[in-house]
């Protein structure tokens, strides 16, 4: 009964996204709809898909790993997210001499560095990045369906399925068909997530754990105040035009019916011992991950936007005012601020995940916290969980997951695929021909290229996912250097630049794969260090090429 259920949750949505990625209004005309959307994007939907690309499937996963283990201090990250979209804001105007060309983030660089090879040595860094993160959100996502694909190979197929799924539609509109389907996939990624979520924080007070209760209905409510106030502001004097603010108002409704359910019931044996970790003193928390993983997850999040080719992206396809001085950047401006406040509180979520499957029993006491999503998903599988007021339904709360899923990885999924198409597209490729079936044909070699390097994730590589995770975060962070540069110095060297770039990618992947593995504690750190190497390597370079050239 169940498996049949989870096909149908899997394939309808499936179904749904690919009939909105293959319509008329979905197919590019030219290679600027296929990589840009011809620069129409207003700044609703550029906020809705950089949304999407934030709320992945590894965050889900990390973040309510993390919720188990620390507490409030899982918290640290979402507001280092936040950060990076305020740096961004700040440094729109730098993206002017970008946006008004038809570049990369590579282009932009090749030509402000004079260098050829930086534009194919930070593309490569780029793809390596991206690509590393659409397998490991792919990896994640098919760990939902392990009850009926408990083996490596039998995963492995679902996952290329899945990257199936994205060159249905993508490889025929490109990023038009990406935002057209993000706007049906971020709102059924929030709201069946928030409905499990719902669920389970019912499930903790009937635990008997009332304190957590009523402290997680208020981190909620305030998550859904943020979204509120997020997705009013976005088109101004018009506070409904974002039909997603439902998605949050419907939220604070239902507290305060399940409030009600708890304020007219009592749990049947409270049991307020076993939660020491979310009442234990905040400060403590704070410090729980250890000052070397929090300068690591701070630099890695913080600093992200400037490095990110998606974000480029989605910044190149808005589509912007009519006036002629700073003010023609306000869509952009609008979106990011929007993203700035909801995009950190969709993190949150999956930090609250995580406080609800431990607080409802679904990690033993000597489980490691990374099991509780495996754990919950068994339970459900087997229909031996009764979960609140849904008894002997409880089992139907997996399809609901699969759902969330399904959209969460989907979206990311597809925006890394058009990114990276748009890098080989742009910067890879050794001919000038620039046409529509060219860069399909990019975007189908991504997509077998990225399958091969999944299996090399999951049968050659021996580290840990979030390591790999975070040595690709790491490899693609080395650029922000030279990024800086290009903003900021009047004197930028091209040899600074292509040394800094490569050391910080081989520091990256050799801290990973090397002294992680004698240092586990320090899982986390390589984007720490790949960006240190990598900025004293430009610092040390550009000052002896100043010098050398007699530069003041």
């Amino acid at each position: 009964m169940v498996g049949p259920i989870i096909i149908l949750a899997t394939l309808l949505p499936v179904a749904y996204y690919i009939y909105i990625g293959l319509r008329k209004d979905s197919r590019a005309d030219s290679l600027d709809d296929f990589f840009i959307y011809n620069r129409k994007v207003n700044a609703k939907d550029f906020a809705n898909t950089t949304v999407g690309y934030s709320l992945q499937m590894a965050a889900l996963f990390l973040f309510a790993d993390w919720g188990i283990r620390y507490g409030f201090g899982a918290l640290w990250v979402p507001i280092f997210w936040g950060l990076g979209f305020f740096l961004l804001y700040l440094a729109i105007p730098k993206f002017d001499y970008f946006i008004s060309q038809n570049w990369t983030l590579h282009g932009y660089l090749k030509n402000r560095f004079n260098s050829k090879a930086l534009q194919w040595v930070a593309a490569i860094a780029t793809i390596i990045g991206l690509w590393g993160t659409m397998m490991v959100e792919i990896d994640y996502a098919t760990a939902i369906y392990q009850p009926f694909f408990s083996t490596k190979l039998s995963l492995f197929m679902l996952g290329m399925v899945f990257l199936a799924f994205g060159f249905v539609y993508i490889a025929l509109g490109g990023y038009k068909a990406e935002v057209n389907t993000e706007r049906v996939q971020v709102p059924v990624a929030y709201a069946a997530l928030l409905f499990i979520i719902l669920s389970l924080v019912l499930n903790v007070y009937f635990k008997g754990h009332t304190q957590a209760f009523w402290i997680l209905n208020g981190f909620l409510f305030l998550c859904f105040v943020f979204m509120i106030k997020a997705k009013a502001g976005i088109v101004p004097g018009k506070p409904f035009a974002d039909k997603q603010l439902l998605i949050p108002i419907i939220g604070i409704i239902l507290q305060l019916f399940l409030m009600t359910i708890a304020l007219l019931s009592h749990p049947t044996s409270p049991n307020e011992v076993a939660i020491s970790s979310l009442l234990a003193n905040p400060l403590d928390q704070l410090r729980a991950q250890g000052i070397i993983s929090l300068l690591s997850l701070f630099f890695a999040n913080a600093l992200w936007q400037f490095v990110d080719l998606s974000s480029w992206q989605r910044v190149s396809s808005v589509k912007l005012s009519d006036a002629n001085d700073s003010s023609r950047y306000e869509p952009i401006r609008r979106g990011v601020w929007r993203v700035m406040v909801e995009s950190p509180v969709s993190w949150v979520f999956g930090v609250i995940f995580g406080m609800t499957l431990k607080y409802s029993g679904f990690l033993n006491a000597n489980d490691d916290p990374s099991v509780a999503i495996g754990n919950f998903v068994t339970a459900l599988s087997t229909r031996k969980v009764s979960i609140a007021f849904f008894g002997s339904y409880s089992w139907l709360l997996y399809p609901v997951l699969v759902a969330a899923v399904i959209a969460i990885m989907l979206s990311t999924v597809h925006a890394l695929i058009c990114a990276v198409s748009f890098t080989a597209m742009n910067d890879l490729q050794p001919i000038r021909a620039r046409t529509l079936n060219r860069a399909r044909i990019w975007t189908f070699l991504i997509v077998l290229m990225g399958g091969v390097l999944y299996y090399i994730l999951r049968f050659v590589s021996e580290a840990g996912i979030a390591t790999a995770l975070y040595a690709f975060y790491a490899s693609q962070l080395s650029l922000f250097p030279t990024v800086v540069a290009s903003f900021y110095s009047k004197y930028v060297n091209k040899y600074a630049a292509l040394t800094s770039i490569v050391t910080g990618i081989v520091t990256a992947f050799v801290f990973a794969y090397s002294v992680v593995e004698k240092y586990p504690s320090l899982s986390l750190a390589p984007p720490l260090f790949s960006l240190i190497v990598s900025g004293v390597v430009y610092l040390v370079v550009s000052f002896f090429a100043r010098k050398h050239e007699g530069v003041t």
